[in-house]
């Protein structure tokens, strides 16, 4: 699959994501999925702007680095059980798949692979 951020510079509209996301993932030969940085890009993909571009067969997951945990119940009932839902935030990837979430995209899991697989694991079984 392709990791996709939303565009940076330009912050458009939710309806310019689900343009932009919806154009790339038609044209992908494979799986995408989004990539929502709002402190790095400086727009941030709404719950209900990634429930709509959940329904799209081509768009399998996200990853969310917004850090904001509260975020994950509402992804979950917006995007269905199949839908991916990846932590992009270190700092609260735990916490993250304690609440619904899959697992994380992580930075930490370039230094230390084992140390994070094990972690995310036992917070999948809810350790």
């Amino acid at each position: 699959g392709v990791l996709v951020v939303t565009p940076y510079y330009v912050k458009p509209t939710q309806k310019g994501l689900i343009q932009h996301f919806e154009s790339i993932a038609d044209a992908s030969p494979i799986p995408v999925v989004l990539y929502n940085v709002p402190g790095r890009t400086g727009v941030d993909m709404t719950p209900l702007t990634i429930g709509k571009l959940s329904a799209h067969p081509k768009i399998v997951g996200v990853k969310d680095a917004t850090g904001d945990v509260m975020r994950v119940a509402p992804l979950r009932e917006l995007c269905g059980p199949n839908f991916l839902l990846y932590s992009g935030d270190d700092g609260t990837a735990v916490d993250f798949v304690l609440d619904g979430g899959d697992g994380a995209i992580s930075v930490t899991t370039n230094v230390a692979p084992s140390m994070m697989r094990e972690v995310m694991a036992c917070a999948r079984i809810g350790d």
